[in-house]
């Protein structure tokens, strides 16, 4: 930590205005520029990311924004890439070989659906296979029990909420043994009477992987263990939660989703075993809560939810499109991009594909202080009118804005909206800040 200034913190009513100045383009930002080409295109687009570009633009793609002719910063939302029709193999509508239902004489009233289903197809090691459910019903949770050939059971959850996030695919081993499936579905509000499909495809292929961390809430040690929950964030539609713990010491993970009424829906289970890092496929979902249950170990973990092969889903606008492109790369983290555009559906194979052009520098990048604007002091106050006084030591930064966490001996000195509040330099001149919340 090297010492920017002597700053202090001075405390009594004052009203300062640093002098102003015209604030630059965002385009500017970024040493690398891409073109990206929406022609023909109008509403939700998805753009996907060059490996290199995703690499470039830093954790959670903070060093990267979509930019119109004018400069301006355009909302986008960050998604794992959905599954292209074009890398399914096979999709294999079945009838069951065996059914039998019964409704349940329980308080509340629930349901049983056992399905004898056909042998799934042999994946190679190229493929995968997953049993597709299709369930008229606009909203439900289902928990699936699924029996293969050798016995082997698997447990998960198919749903749908009312704001569309669903998951209503089982994916199947690769080594398993050539028979029937036995599937059951335990649900509440009448049965589900899905029909089925088997899917072979192709997995995507890409070495682009953006991952952002997530902060634990409410953790509680029950017995051997610990839970706690994260919020996934709005505008980073993730595939997966990476789960890391050092050590050698074997343990377990169970992920399940939050409901507006207080329930989990369990969505991912990886079985006790010594692997310090893992990663639980999700279905797409925006800014909700998971609960994460650790078994065997007492450490909390580090969470980041992934996005694989990641795009950009933005709304296309025609003819205001001419000059739109992504600038990115450099040392400049400006937080998680605008993410006005997260609703449900952001995610289906049907939004039309768009592209970017090959990365090149960007020309109306500004290096050094681009925030000089920003941090510039204002005229000197009269520091003997204030009642407080503490030394700040503040790290360096190149582009001018640093952030600092008061401690509580000031916070306890000053109003709750800082209205008292200066932070000043050596000669007493204050500087402009913003007031974040934890």
């Amino acid at each position: 930590m090297t010492r920017l200034a002597s700053l202090a913190c001075f405390v009594l009513a004052w009203v300062c205005v640093a002098p102003a100045s015209a604030q630059p383009s965002l385009a500017a930002l970024h040493p690398q520029r891409a073109d990206v080409d929406v022609t023909g295109a109008r509403g939700l687009v998805r753009l996907p990311l060059a490996a290199s570009v995703a690499q470039a633009a830093g954790p959670g793609l903070a060093r990267l924004r979509l930019v119109d002719a004018a400069g301006e910063s355009r909302p986008f939302v960050v998604a794992t890439a959905p599954l292209d029709p074009a890398l399914e193999v096979r999709s294999e509508p079945l009838v069951p070989l065996a059914v039998r239902n019964e409704d349940l004489a329980t308080v509340p009233p629930a349901s049983v659906e056992r399905y004898r289903l056909p042998s799934p197809p042999v994946a190679d090691a190229s493929t995968q296979t997953v049993l597709a459910c299709e369930v008229g019903r606009a909203s439900f949770t289902a928990t699936a029990v699924l029996v293969d050939a050798d016995g082997h059971r698997d447990d998960i959850s198919l749903f749908r909420m009312p704001d569309g996030t669903a998951r209503l695919e089982l994916l199947l081993p690769a080594a398993r043994a050539a028979g029937p499936l036995e599937l059951e579905l335990h649900t509440q509000g009448g049965q589900l009477t899905p029909t089925f499909r088997y899917v072979t495809r192709r997995p995507p292929t890409s070495e682009a992987t953006v991952t952002r961390p997530l902060e634990t809430r409410g953790v509680r040690y029950p017995g051997r263990g610990v839970e706690f929950d994260v919020v996934l964030p709005i505008g980073f539609v993730a595939g997966g939660l990476s789960v890391s713990l050092p050590g050698t010491g074997a343990y377990g993970v169970v992920v399940a989703l939050r409901t507006d009424a207080g329930d989990e829906i369990p969505l991912a289970r990886d079985p006790l075993r010594t692997l310090p890092a893992r990663v639980l496929p999700l279905p797409p979902i925006v800014g909700r809560t998971l609960r994460v249950h650790v078994e065997g170990r007492t450490e909390l973990p580090s969470i980041e939810a992934v996005v694989t092969s990641p795009s950009l889903v933005f709304e296309a606008l025609g003819a205001a499109d001419a000059g739109l492109a992504i600038v990115f790369g450099g040392d400049r983290d400006l937080g998680e991009p605008a993410a006005e555009l997260s609703r449900a559906g952001i995610t289906h194979t049907g939004l039309p594909r768009v592209r970017h052009a090959d990365p090149v520098d960007n020309p109306v990048y500004v290096e050094g202080g681009l925030f000089d604007f920003a941090v510039r002091p204002g005229e000197r106050i009269a520091r003997a009118r204030y009642t407080h006084r503490a030394t700040l030591d503040v790290p360096r930064r190149r582009d001018g804005l640093v952030r600092v966490v008061l401690p509580a001996a000031i916070a306890s000195a000053v109003a709750a909206d800082l209205a008292e509040f200066r932070i000043v330099d050596a000669e007493g001149r204050p500087y402009p800040f913003v007031l974040r919340g934890h």
